[in-house]
């Protein structure tokens, strides 16, 4: 059976005495006609509905719909004049709720011809109903056989696409469903990034790391050490004592052939806590290579430090680099477990000639001492925005 005559079949009598159902059919397909708009429900489940099922707006004007089926319609005689009466009789009853009523539309599984529509429409037009539309079986079943109406003709009349019809829909509205999907799938995640961040917020820590990247990759090893020093100093408002310090130096290696490898030693300090000077990570065991691209200081507490995540809220950024730097730095990213909280490039015109104010936990070298700070304010951390989730093929 082709699939025109088997949604008119469904029209005749799947729906039978399902008024409700038949209600909830006819306002789908209005809102499909885009001549109307604001298409809402009286009472499907029964009840005064004051004359009329649907109440909508044809352009401008206010307009009340209504909805005659039969159950097993086959187009007798009979059935129509039942249908006529029942037009004249929601008509009647939707004039009487509102006498200035200009538009009035009406559904019918029964197939009127076109000269049965066209006297009912005569007979509203002379009681003062202007637009008289009448949605017959077979323009019913039209809108529904439509890409647009396929959905409804399934919910409805329990009718599964054909393969031609999936193709039909999918590239109608193939690319709608994809932006709703996407963006529903999106918003989820949103929601759960949000809650896992904020349960985040509540706990201890497990690392931090600072990234500095070089525009150019270092070569190594080199004849002679270079020193260099480099930390973010994550600063709360005076005299508060909250304020952290991530950071390190160069920590060469000489090799018997009396070349110079490279490599850091990192430190971590907090402010209300022990000394700085006490403040070094101990160093795992080094790795010499031919180029260097970055440098990474990080501290990793297995399994949580005793740092709450809290403490780093509102703490200003504060990045501190040697002057033999500044033309080699390309940027500087900073986060906490798995949150970027910075993530910038820097740029030579916007530093200063100032040291960390709470110091450094080695004791320099006349030579390393004369190699001046600059300084770079990277803006805070705010806990009131989720920050950046951690990809770690960016590290």
């Amino acid at each position: 059976m082709d699939t025109a005559r088997q949604t008119d079949l469904r029209l005749r009598h799947w729906l039978n005495s399902d008024q409700a159902k038949r209600e909830r059919l006819c306002m789908a397909i209005l809102q499909l006609d885009r001549n109307y708009s604001d298409v809402q429900p009286r009472l499907p489940e029964g009840g005064p509905d004051g004359g009329h099922d649907i109440e909508c707006y044809r352009g401008p004007d206010l307009c009340f719909g209504a909805v005659g089926f039969v159950n097993n319609a086959s187009d007798t005689p009979k059935e129509k004049r039942q249908i006529i009466r029942k037009f004249e009789d929601d008509l009647d009853a939707a004039l009487r709720r509102n006498q200035d009523l200009k538009a009035f539309v009406f559904f019918t599984n029964v197939n009127l011809t076109p000269g049965e529509i066209e006297k009912l429409q005569k007979k509203a037009h002379v009681k003062g109903v202007s637009l008289v539309d009448i949605y017959r079986r077979e323009r019913i079943r039209m809108a529904l056989d439509s890409p647009e109406g396929l959905g409804f003709r399934y919910s409805f009349l329990e009718m599964p696409l054909s393969e031609a019809e999936q193709a039909s829909f999918f590239s109608r509205f193939g690319k709608d469903l994809e932006r709703l999907l996407t963006g529903g799938i999106e918003r989820i995640e949103k929601k759960l990034d949000l809650l896992e961040f904020s349960r985040w917020q509540a706990g201890r820590i497990r690392s931090i790391n600072l990234h500095v990247k070089f525009k150019e990759l270092e070569k190594f090893p080199k004849s002679e050490p270079e020193h260099f020093r480099v930390c973010l100093e994550l600063q709360s408002v005076a005299h508060e004592k909250r304020s952290m310090i991530l950071g390190g130096q160069a920590d060469y290696q000489r090799s018997a052939e009396n070349a110079w490898h490279f490599g850091i030693k990192t430190f971590f300090f907090r402010q209300r806590f022990g000394k700085i000077e006490g403040s070094w990570i101990p160093s795992g065991p080094r790795v010499s290579g031919k180029y260097v691209g970055e440098l990474d200081f990080g501290v990793i507490w297995r399994p949580t430090s005793e740092i709450l995540a809290a403490e780093f809220d509102n703490l200003d950024l504060n990045f501190h680099f040697t002057e033999n730097l500044l033309d080699r730095i390309a940027r500087v990213k900073f986060n906490i477990d798995s949150y970027v909280f910075l993530d910038r490039a820097i740029r030579l015109d916007i530093t200063d000639q100032v040291g960390p104010s709470l110091g450094w936990p080695d004791v320099l070298t006349k030579e390393q001492a004369a190699i001046e700070w600059r300084y770079c304010d990277l803006g805070s951390i705010v806990f009131d925005r989720l920050p950046k989730i951690k990809d770690d093929r960016d590290y």
